[in-house]
């Protein structure tokens, strides 16, 4: 099953005072990344999106869950 999963984000660094996790967006609906949303870690485990913040880096789009 894990050969058939989609990579559309990379897991980055915490930010801010709550630890929230910075995503690196690698897919063309940054939509997808909203409350609620739930997706698999290549380990299999499933994490939830519990709240969202978006902006426009430098360098690539990131989002805090």
């Amino acid at each position: 099953m894990l050969n058939e999963l989609l990579e559309v984000a990379k897991i980055g660094k915490t930010v801010g005072l709550k630890g929230a996790l910075k995503l690196h967006n690698k897919s063309d609906f940054p939509k997808q990344f909203k409350k609620g949303a739930k997706f698999f870690l290549s380990n299999g485990e499933i994490v939830e999106i519990l709240t969202s913040a978006s902006s426009k880096g430098p360098s690539r789009d990131w989002l805090n869950i």
